[in-house]
Order: structure tokens, then sequence, then C-alpha cells
């Protein structure tokens, strides 16, 4: 009973993780649970599907002051951006730990807001930012930092309160899951700008004010539509028709394939095709007109008048050439008729071939035999 009691408490100290030994980024954590633990946000939009971790905006561990400080002062244009950044406060000309709102004298909000977006004032020094839900007039509501969301406030003229931003109010300059996210706590991107998780249809995008083509919804990629103020999804048909190739259908929207004029997700038989034949390319390769109907067919090696097996198979992947015209597969000399001289050309599975005489009717030999 004595072994397990120092067995288990052994086994307790090795899993204790020190604050100064935790991660500080986290794009490092490849664990959810770890991402979760470590206070970051565990993120499945992108193009890795598995998920991974992202900075939750709060800044940097203000447990460790040394790393605050140092960190602060590499703050680019300090007098612009120090007071935005949790963690750091711009006084005296530079840009240093956050020490706590009361730690600063200032009677205006203005002034405590140029200290840390963290901080207002109620006449008599620098306190804490309230969420914004406790701001009671629209002039303070709009001009004091906020505890919650974003950091900042918006008065909703509709139920006359304080609100938190909204992720839909995030600038379209924001691109990223990374960004989004720092902007406020579970809003995604949605391509251009912001928006909360999960994303919504693309058909719920308005198209007035932002590039719909530019834009994420949770039915893929989005796209204009013709005559009508929402986006709607992107599809492979869409694509224009002069895209020739597989790779500039890929490009317009990954998976898609090209059909001779224009793209598609998936081909079909040739005989789907109607009209303009030699133009298109079906599931059994490139169509070519069938006679005495209205629908395409596939080619036939027959009719390609080839005489190398690069061409024929270029023809149609599959195609030989007999030496004078392609073919499903070569035959022996002997398949074919013809005289002395119109029998030279022809290869057969046996080799070259020749006429036995000037008769038309006699069968070829092999050249070599």
């Amino acid at each position: 009973m004595e072994l397990l009691i120092l067995f288990l408490i052994e086994l307790s100290c090795t899993l204790s993780v020190l604050k100064s030994d935790q991660c500080l980024d986290c794009s490092k954590l490849i664990r959810k649970q770890d991402c979760e633990y470590g206070n970051c946000i565990w993120s499945n939009n992108g193009e890795n599907s598995e998920g991974y971790c992202i900075n939750n905006g709060s800044g940097i561990d203000s447990g460790n002051s040394d790393v605050n400080v140092s960190f602060c002062k590499g703050i680019s244009i300090p007098e612009q951006n120090c007071w935005k950044v949790k963690g750091c406060a711009y006084y005296n000309q530079s840009c240093t730990f956050f020490t706590g709102c009361s730690a600063y004298f200032f009677h205006t909000t203005f002034d405590c807001q140029h200290i840390s977006s963290q901080c207002i004032s109620e006449g008599d020094g620098c306190i804490n930012a309230k969420q914004c839900i406790e701001y009671l007039t629209q002039d303070i509501c709009e001009n004091s930092g906020s505890s919650s969301g974003s950091g900042k406030c918006k008065w909703d003229s509709v139920i006359q309160k304080c609100r938190d931003e909204l992720c839909s109010e995030a600038g379209i300059g924001l691109t990223t899951d990374q960004e989004c996210s720092k902007f406020r706590f579970g809003c995604i991107t949605k391509g251009q700008g912001c928006a909360e998780s999960p994303l919504k249809e693309c058909n719920t995008y308005e198209s007035q004010g932002q590039e719909c083509s530019k834009l994420i919804g949770s039915d893929g990629a989005c796209e204009n539509l013709q005559g009508s103020q929402y986006c709607q999804q992107k599809k492979c048909e869409t694509a224009p028709n002069n895209y020739k190739s597989d790779e500039q259908c890929d490009k317009y929207l990954k998976g898609c394939v090209s059909t001779g004029r224009g793209c598609v997700q998936k081909l079909y038989p040739c005989t789907s095709y109607q009209k303009d034949c030699t133009s298109y390319v079906g599931s059994d390769g490139i169509c070519e007109y069938e006679e005495k109907s209205e629908n395409c067919r596939s080619r036939k090696c027959e009719n390609g008048q080839f005489n190398s097996d690069e061409d024929c198979n270029q023809y149609k992947i599959g195609c030989v050439s007999n030496g004078k015209t392609c073919a499903d597969s070569l035959q022996s000399c002997s398949s074919f008729k013809g005289n002395k001289s119109s029998c030279l050309g022809y290869i057969g599975l046996d080799g070259l071939c020749k006429g036995i005489d000037d008769t038309e009717q006699q069968r070829q030999q092999i050249l070599n035999r």
C-alpha cells in the first residue's frame, strides 16, 4: 500500500508543469486537448482538415513580467500600436509592461485609453473597462473600451443599449481565422471579414459591399449570382467556356475537370453531348461525330490516320499504329491484304510486313522471314 502511494505521488509530480515552462506559442501545440488546456483556440476551418491551434488574442503570459517587457518594447510604432496590445501600456513615450489601470491617474477615458485599451475613467483616475452592457449612454458606450468581446463597444439604436462588436463588424481586411479570433473570440473568417462560427451558406451573403468571389460559406467557395443581390455557391459549371484544360478548371475550383468547353465536377461519356462533338472530352476520351446520330461518340482508333504509336495514343489513349493508321491493337501481318506495293509500311505483331506478289488479294508475309 505504501509503495502504491509513493508511486502516485511521484506520478503527480511528473505531470505538473510550471507556468514558466508552458508553451507561449499556441501554433506549436498539435493536440486539441493541449491547445485548449494552454488557453489557446482550436480551429477546424482551413486547409488542415484535422484542425490547428491558434492564439486566443489575449497577448502574452501576463504572469511573466520579463517576457512582457521584452515583448512590449519590441512593438513597432509604439505610439500607435502599444495601447491596443493586451499586456502592454504606452506611458511616458515608451511601451512597457501593463501593471493595471489603477496605476495611472488620468481624469478622462480618452487619456486612459491612450495608456491601454483596457482602461477607462469615470473622472478620478483610470479604472478597468467594463463590459459593454454596463455602459448606459451612447457617448460612453462608443468612447470606452470593453472587458468583453473585441474590446470595443457599439451602440444599438434599435434597442437603445450598448453591446459588443459583432464578428460581422470586423474589417474586410481580416482574411484568416487567426485574425478573426484575435478580433473577437469565436469569430472565424468568411474569406473577407469575419463571421460567427459556424459559417452560413453562400446564398445568405449579400453581394452589395463585398466581392462574392472572395467569400467562403459552409458550402465552400462563393461567387456572384447575376441578377441577384445574393451570392451563390461556386460551381464547376460556371467556369468560362474557353477553359480547355484540367489545370485551368482545377485552378478555378479544386476538383473540377475540363470537358474541352468549360468545366464540370465529373465527366460523362461522349454520348451525353450533342453538336460540336470534336470540341468535347468525355469520360471515354476525346469525342467525335457519330454518323446518322444526334449524339457524339468517343473517337475510334481506326479513324486516326497516324503512323506512330505516340501520335495514335495522343489521338486516343490506348491506340497503337500499324504503320499507316491507328488500331486498338496490332494484328499479325497475315491479317492484312494487299500487294507488294501496298503492303509495304504496315507493321504487325510479327514485325514489318510485305506483299507476296502483285495480286491485291494475296495475304502479306513478314518482311524479315
